[in-house]
């Protein structure tokens, strides 16, 4: 959860790269990642099974000797919840939350059905958030791997990546305590500001000191950097310099 993802995350995986074992081979029936593996060797090898098995159960503890994973890092992440449910942070919230009220004297019950106010038409909507590039809006920066045309950038690429912004919410619930019940007032609209750049500017601000300069220009209507340049040239070259502008200058 905290390091990228791996190439494979079955348990021979890695063993192999935190350890450098693997698992047990039985005489006369070398381990294969199926089923049929499995099969065959409870029904022809039944004491070297239990064996593999037993072996299976040592490598984690072994393993997590290694990473502490298990006794550590899970346990304190994961908090009240259970492992299964360790990978959803809004799932982990909730369950926080609902230990949180009860120290305070209140239990989370139902709901009505009825989930939405007055106001949740006005701003800014929850979908059209997932924005992919067309192919012609991707830059010719693909890997040269034709010996014959070395100049020639293909299509393959040595990284890809995409930004998961749905893990933003969460991470803004945590960060800056925002709710409906934390919230004093919710922006609705901005004459001269579409909703689109509303929406851009809120995930650029929680972002941290990103385009500030963009953000200048399109949230807050202010004027390009080069038309307040040249109304500051107009300005000086349409004035008569005085004796304090002289020596300020």
């Amino acid at each position: 959860m905290h390091e990228g993802q791996r190439p494979s995350y079955k348990l021979n995986a890695i063993l192999d790269s935190e350890l450098g074992l693997n698992k047990l081979d039985i005489p006369g029936l070398p381990y294969e990642e199926k089923l049929d593996w499995h099969l065959k060797a409870q029904r022809e090898f039944p004491l070297e099974y239990c064996v593999y098995n037993i072996f299976d159960n040592l490598m984690i503890v072994l393993l997590d000797k290694k990473t502490n994973d298990l006794s550590s890092a899970i346990t304190i992440l994961a908090g009240y919840s259970m492992y299964d449910i360790f990978p959803s942070l809004p799932k982990r919230i909730c369950i926080a939350f609902t230990y949180y009220l009860l120290a305070q004297g209140y239990v989370a019950g139902s709901v009505g059905a009825e989930m939405r106010n007055n106001y949740d038409e006005e701003v800014i909507g929850t979908d059209g958030w997932i924005v992919t590039l067309t192919a012609c809006m991707n830059a010719e920066n693909g890997l040269d791997v034709l010996k014959e045309l070395p100049q020639f950038y293909s299509a393959f690429r040595g990284q890809t990546a995409d930004a998961d912004l749905t893990q933003a919410y969460p991470s803004a619930t945590n960060m800056m305590n925002q709710s409906r019940e934390t919230t004093i007032f919710e922006l609705l609209f901005i004459n001269g500001v579409s909703e689109e750049v509303r929406r851009r500017t809120g995930v650029n601000l929680t972002a941290g000191r990103v385009n500030a300069m963009d953000i200048a220009n399109s949230f807050f209507l202010l004027p390009d950097k080069d038309d307040v340049l040249d109304a500051f040239n107009r300005r000086v070259a349409n004035s008569e310099p005085s004796e304090e502008y002289a020596q300020g200058f």
